[in-house]
């Protein structure tokens, strides 16, 4: 899914494609790393959690199905769209 410079260009006036891009790149980049920071704090609350609790384990499991669908779609845009 690469993105076209001049493609860009000309749907925003007033900006270049590239810095459009780089915007782009930086905004994947930092979602990435935020769902990798909730990733890990899930996985830690997991383990010292008490998963005995049918609700909690449910609790767990659907967030970690929605951060997965989101992973999912943030794995669709190329680390590095230039």
């Amino acid at each position: 899914m690469a993105v076209q410079v001049d493609k860009i260009d000309g749907e925003y006036p007033g900006r270049k494609g590239e810095e459009i891009i780089r915007e782009y790149d930086r905004m994947i980049e930092e979602l990435r790393t935020r769902l990798n920071v909730l990733s890990t704090s899930l996985f830690l609350l997991h383990e010292s959690s008490n998963t005995d609790d049918p609700k909690a384990k449910r609790y767990l499991n659907s967030v970690n199905q929605e951060m997965e669908r989101i992973r999912n779609i943030i794995s669709q845009y190329p680390k590095n769209s230039k």
